[in-house]
């Protein structure tokens, strides 16, 4: 019952801290939704959270700056046969590169959590990106956006 208290005062703290910020910041909103989410979803403690969430946020830098690293300056369908397999050269490198930043920061990781809770995150983050999808889909069709059948 005290963590559900404890729980339910950080998404107090995180909702007042959205309003705070305004319309003008969706990646920061997200951000909030996302940690509000895994930490509900893993049933963090407090002191899990507090070592968890920098060594998670620095992981979350890094794979970002990766993925920018590889991403392609032109579309794929507008790139010449050996730009192409220039691109997937590239990507399977970069696959490569993200296990390894994963296998590192998970090491990291299970020092702040239970190996089992470690084992449940990738699974969450994917029900976190299912939510968003479709949160992000329902205000378009609410705004008079086109609709998917």
């Amino acid at each position: 019952m005290k963590q559900f208290f404890i729980f339910l005062g950080m998404l107090i703290a995180l909702t007042t801290q959205i309003q705070a910020q305004g319309p003008g910041r969706p990646r920061e909103r997200m951000e909030a939704m996302r940690t509000a989410f895994i930490t509900n979803k893993l049933n963090l403690t407090p002191e899990e959270a507090q070592q968890f969430w920098p060594v998670y946020n620095q992981m979350d830098a890094e794979r970002r700056k990766l993925q920018q690293k590889y991403r392609p300056e032109t579309e794929v369908a507008a790139m010449s046969d050996a730009e192409a397999e220039k691109f997937l050269n590239a990507h399977f490198t970069m696959e490569e590169e993200m296990v390894r930043l994963k296998r590192e920061y998970y090491q990291r990781l299970k020092k702040t959590i239970s190996i089992r809770k470690l084992a449940m995150l990738p699974r969450i983050e994917h029900e976190f990106r299912q939510e968003l999808v479709e949160t992000l889909r329902e205000r378009r069709e609410g705004a008079g956006g086109p609709r998917r059948q």
